[in-house]
């Protein structure tokens, strides 16, 4: 049996990254991945990757849409989804081959399990089993679709994200259950592509932990490019005949709907079912690992992290809670973690990005808190490159001017929001923002022109009603 200073559960960020920190220590590390297939974790294979390559697509096409408004003539927009498919897999297969490659761990291909707390037993492909143990182990084994009790999957009518990848035809009609991340980024691509898009969330609105503002902005947006938004919606049944889905629903939309494919986005579920932590002392709620401060388990050499611990499900918090993870390792009780510090990103169109405190959070953690609320519209380079909606809002303590909070609706959103991510994380204020210089003209220059031209209020309430009728 082979033995470890660290044993890693999953080669996807967080288990890719603490590999790469603990190999400048001179560690020891295994890393235990299912299969070559699936190195890199969902980010890789079925996530930020794949995905963003298809919102890429989407822009190219939205941009061939617009270009007669620059005076520029396209005769033609046809997107060939099985190329798109095959750019994709190429994608896919260049960064899995390459986060391997780069990978200083002694990797083993099979599913791991726990057989006692300090052992873990590797299943291969061909049935041969072989044992690890380690002085300490890290689980990062990631998640997969939630499914809705009731609804059958079958991969080609009724799909997860997993099968919708790997799509390679247009439907006419699409439905997107869920109102989420998956759901809003699915929808909006597929809207470029040229479906006919319908939208349903059992939440009162999408986004529902995000602010209210910017849920109702979302659905406002989304709403103006064709997409049917349906709110406090549930689906009840999907029923598949004749090339065709028959769905029935509870909420706002009618029961009957035909579609010629359903996507069910209602979020992730984390992968530890079978992991044989019945054969260990790690306590587990509701399938996800109770984990302390420092992303430990109660067994105190085994540590969890990205998916499967109750945080925020993304490849950037994994790949900071390894930085925690490994620097605790070392150091035990060093740095705690931190998850307002992380920002919330959503790649559609327009882009959706946030960081700390939302409004509501604000206003029952601080006594006086105002908002700025600046609009795109005023920015120079939105103007130029005819994408003028959205907004930025700034959430701050009234008497020492804090950064607690920040959301951006429009284009760039996804990288404006890190200026603001590393003012609530080291507790800049306003007037930071204020004394630091953007160049002109920029998408960047927004957040300067919101905290020297935006007009504070108490609220977001407060500002609405400021506007002119």
């Amino acid at each position: 049996m082979k033995k470890f200073d660290v044993v890693v559960l999953g080669s996807g960020p967080a288990g890719i990254e603490v590999c790469t920190i603990l190999s400048q220590s001179n560690k020891r590390v295994c890393l235990i991945e299912e299969n070559p297939n699936a190195f890199g974790g969902v980010c890789v294979n079925k996530g930020c990757m794949p995905t963003k390559h298809l919102v890429k697509v989407a822009e190219v096409i939205e941009s061939g849409k617009k270009a007669h408004e620059f005076g520029v003539k396209i005769s033609s927009i046809e997107p060939n989804m099985e190329q798109i498919h095959n750019m994709k897999e190429m994608l896919v297969n260049k960064l899995g081959s390459m986060h391997q490659k780069h990978t200083s761990a002694e990797i083993i291909f099979g599913h791991g399990r726990f057989v006692s707390n300090d052992e873990v037993e590797v299943m291969h492909t061909d049935g041969s089993i072989e044992r690890v143990t380690g002085n300490q182990f890290v689980i990062a084994t990631g998640s997969r679709p939630r499914l809705i009790p009731g609804i059958e999957i079958d991969g080609q009518y009724v799909c997860t994200s997993d099968e919708l990848l790997d799509n390679n035809v247009i439907p006419e009609k699409l439905l997107v259950v869920g109102g989420g991340v998956i759901g809003l980024e699915f929808a909006s691509i597929y809207k470029s592509y040229g479906s006919d898009v319908t939208l349903i969330e059992a939440a009162p609105r999408v986004m529902p932990n995000e602010d209210v503002d910017t849920s109702m902005m979302v659905q406002d947006l989304f709403s103006k490019r064709g997409i049917g938004i349906y709110p406090a919606t549930s689906i009840e049944k999907a029923e598949v005949g004749d090339g065709k889905v028959i769905c029935t629903f509870t909420g706002s939309y009618s029961d009957g709907a035909s579609f010629d494919k359903v996507l069910i986005g209602v979020g992730r579920q984390p992968n530890t079912d079978d992991l044989g932590l019945e054969n260990t002392d790690i306590e587990v709620d509701k399938g996800f690992i109770k984990v302390n401060d420092y992303l430990q388990t109660n067994v105190p050499h085994i540590y969890a992290a990205g998916d499967v611990v109750p945080t925020l499900m993304l490849a950037h918090t994994a790949a900071y809670e390894s930085m925690i993870i490994t620097t605790n390792m070392m150091q035990p009780g060093s740095i705690p973690y931190n998850n307002k510090v992380a920002p919330r990103v959503v790649y559609t169109k327009p882009e959706i990005a946030s960081v700390g405190l939302t409004e509501a959070e604000a206003h029952k953690a601080y006594e006086k808190i105002k908002v700025i609320n600046f609009p795109m519209a005023m920015n120079g380079k939105t103007v130029i490159e005819h994408a003028t909606e959205g907004r930025i809002k700034l959430i701050y303590k009234s008497d020492d001017g804090v950064v607690l909070g920040a959301s951006i609706v429009g284009k760039g959103a996804t990288e404006l929001i890190h200026e603001l991510t590393l003012a609530v994380t080291h507790g800049l204020t306003i007037n930071d923002l204020k004394n630091t210089v953007h160049a002109h003209p920029t998408l960047s220059e927004s957040v300067w022109f919101a905290v020297l031209k935006g007009q504070p209020f108490s609220s977001t309430q407060e500002f609405m009603a400021s506007m002119p009728k």
